[in-house]
């Protein structure tokens, strides 16, 4: 079981490290330092911002998530995730290639007396979207690929599958102070241990941004679940809700500190009534405007 895990481990380090291990060589042209002395414009509020939730934003930047779940019955249960995300572009002579993984570390409490609680590692979902490198100052998209590894540690914190489906989104922001979009994707399992559940699931996230002075700024992010092979009474998690948070400096280094909480109208046996987020986006590099 220990070798099982490191194994895990191993696998979850080597493909994170593949997505966003920069070259140095490639971009030595394209990133800028930030300074220290830089006052944070409306425009570099709304990219900092964006981060976490704008699927082809083209910059360097590491995120930290923390999901805590409450009301999951049986029993009114709390459960928490930290998701490890990343953002790294890439490029062609006409594409960006955007590479998003993720990587959740899971605390669940016992559901069934006598399982006891568990933390590990989740499945490492990645997702690649090509977008055009030819500039539209308003409508940034993109188009691709998504995966799902199965490097969870436990059986309760993955599902057992490899994954592979279609993922799109787009982001608009008709001027400095507003963003809204949306990101979309389904994915089917293709391989993985035969006695676990089949996926087949469609997961659509709208997105919504309004930046105040002084770095302070509200959005949306709700995430709608649709498990296709489950019963339609258990098929759909629909979520309501909305954040605040705000974007400031620490010397050089860029971050957007966000709190929301979502109430979920419609969810299937076992999700829980609420979740609340917590989550910190660093902007690592700032990248030119092409």
């Amino acid at each position: 079981m220990i070798s099982n895990f490191f194994k895990r481990i191993f696998v979850c380090l080597f493909l994170t490290a593949y997505c966003f291990t920069p070259s140095i060589q490639i971009f030595a042209e394209e990133l800028t330092p930030q300074s220290e002395t830089e006052e944070l414009s409306d425009e570099e509020l709304s990219e900092v911002i964006e981060v976490a939730d704008n699927p082809v934003a083209k910059k360097l930047a590491l995120s930290f998530e923390n999901v805590l779940s409450m009301g999951t019955e049986p029993g009114d249960k709390t459960h928490d995730q930290l998701r490890i995300k990343a953002l790294f572009p890439t490029k062609s002579d006409d594409w960006w290639l955007v590479h998003r993984p993720i990587l959740p570390v899971f605390h669940k409490r016992e559901i069934t007396d006598g399982e006891g609680s568990v933390t590990g590692l989740g499945d490492l979902s990645y997702r690649l979207y090509f977008s055009p490198r030819k500039r539209d100052d308003i409508i940034r998209w993109g188009i691709g690929p998504a995966f799902i590894f199965p490097t969870a540690t436990n059986s309760r914190l993955g599902a057992g599958k490899w994954s592979i489906g279609p993922t799109i989104g787009f982001v608009a922001r008709p001027g400095g102070k507003w963003a809204f979009g949306l990101v979309a994707l389904n994915l089917w399992s293709v391989a993985g241990e035969s006695d676990r559940s089949s996926v087949n699931f469609l997961e659509v996230i709208p997105i919504f941004n309004y930046v105040f002075s002084n770095g302070w700024f509200i959005g949306s992010s709700p995430e709608i679940f649709a498990n296709w092979n489950a019963d339609k009474d258990n098929r759909w998690l629909v979520p309501l809700g909305a954040g605040i948070g705000k974007a400031f400096k620490i010397g050089d280094q860029t971050i957007a500190f966000r709190i929301g909480g979502y109430y979920n109208v419609e969810r299937p046996a076992g999700a829980p009534e609420w979740d609340m987020r917590i989550s910190f986006d660093f902007l690592l590099r700032k990248m030119k405007k092409e």
